[in-house]
């Protein structure tokens, strides 16, 4: 994954939003068409793949919302643009574009020489019915080096030393309670237990009389 510096994503404005405006117009013409209905969602998705493949993530169509992965004093966080502002100039963190905050640029770590990209580590998700287990390899780090954190359903794993990092976005089942949450970090296994949330028991109740 990489890691944007707020000029390094305002150059990549122009293409952003030729291809956003591509994806908005794509939608529109699919909702509305008839037998080129299929063709035009082959259009929609490539579109997307494009604007993904810059490195950036959309994350509303209607709105126009793209996030561009960036590192803030160490930790991961996203840099925010909206379709139709000149420039990228906020950022968020697991709160979402809701609590988007003005960017101060010598928060923001220099990418130069390829520092700002991270490696997908490897990770196993165990569903033992009860509960979750996360296994995920980090070598090279200690405890001390890694940084987590729960948003909604999904777990964010970043680990930095010297110029090694390791960044990766797990999904977790929904059914997870994120209140119960046990970690451990050996011989640079970081593990992960995820309690499952009980069912809430059906209640049921008597239909009324009719007499």
């Amino acid at each position: 994954m990489r890691f944007f510096t707020p000029e390094e994503a305002n150059r990549l404005i122009p293409d952003v939003t030729r291809l956003v405006s591509e994806i908005l117009e794509k939608k529109a013409l699919a909702l509305s068409a008839g037998s080129d209905k299929s063709r035009l969602e082959r259009e929609l998705e490539s579109a997307v793949q494009g604007l993904e493949s810059l490195g950036c993530i959309l994350r509303d169509i209607e709105q126009g919302l793209v996030d561009f992965p960036a590192l803030r004093l160490g930790a991961p966080v996203y840099l925010c643009w909206r379709m139709g502002e000149p420039e990228v100039a906020f950022w968020h963190g697991e709160e979402g574009f809701s609590g988007r905050k003005p960017i101060e640029r010598s928060d923001f770590v220099d990418n130069a020489a390829g520092a700002g990209y991270a490696a997908e580590p490897v990770v196993e998700v165990i569903d033992f019915g009860w509960e979750i287990r996360v296994l995920t390899q980090l070598p090279g780090m200690r405890k001390r080096d890694v940084k987590v954190g729960i948003a909604g359903e999904e777990l964010r794993i970043y680990a930095e030393r010297g110029l090694k990092r390791y960044f990766k976005e797990v999904q977790l089942p929904h059914d997870v309670d994120a209140g119960t949450v046990h970690s451990r970090f050996k011989n640079g296994i970081l593990e992960f237990v995820l309690a499952k949330e009980k069912p809430q028991p059906t209640k049921t109740c008597s239909a009324p009389s009719t007499e």
